[in-house]
């Protein structure tokens, strides 16, 4: 099968990539609220896995930049799990090692439950039952080897207040590093 491509100007990927960017920045931003209000921290998590994926495809759009006028851009970037995966593993080559872990409070797989483990995100992304992590967060799902409800993800307070801050500190470097680069394009 042919690998289809979209065809878009050099400012509009310029323009996807700080789009990108700030979302993911604002996605941090709620995931931080959620923690500080001592809120459904699991919602957090979901939030900021969200936008580990919606930089990862900044970074993926990056990719795409050539110096032309015009630029081509993989229209499976934009749907299908390949298009997840490939988001969050570009991210993770980026980000600071705290930032691609998950610590739960209680990380139950259906035959243990361990408290505190520490498990890449990588790893988790999808859980047993097949269902992502980032929507494991805001969804009910079947434990169809137990038959019963899965239980939602817990998160570590402390790990994911790091996480986010370290997280909200690498974007704004790369924004900021962006918008420097975009400086010396126009110039």
């Amino acid at each position: 099968m042919t690998t289809k491509f979209l065809k878009i100007s050099e400012k509009n990927v310029l323009e996807g990539i700080v789009e990108c960017l700030t979302t993911a920045l604002q996605l941090a931003n709620e995931a931080e609220i959620i923690v500080k209000s001592d809120m459904n921290k699991t919602h957090a998590l979901g939030l900021y896995i969200f936008a580990i994926e919606e930089y990862g495809k900044a970074l993926v759009l990056k990719q795409c930049l050539n110096n032309n006028s015009e630029c081509y851009v993989t229209r499976d970037l934009f749907s299908g799990e390949d298009a997840h995966k490939t988001k969050i593993d570009s991210a993770f080559c980026k980000l600071p090692e705290l930032c691609k872990k998950y610590k739960s409070e209680e990380h139950t797989t259906g035959e243990s439950n361990s408290p505190g483990l520490s498990i890449s995100l990588t790893s988790y992304v999808t859980g047993p039952t097949n269902l992502p992590l980032r929507m494991r967060c805001f969804y009910l799902n079947p434990d169809k080897r137990n038959h019963r409800w899965e239980p939602k993800p817990t998160v570590d307070t402390e790990w994911i207040k790091e996480a986010l801050r370290l997280f909200k500190e690498h974007i704004q470097n790369e924004i900021r590093n962006f918008e420097n680069l975009d400086v010396i394009r126009s110039s």
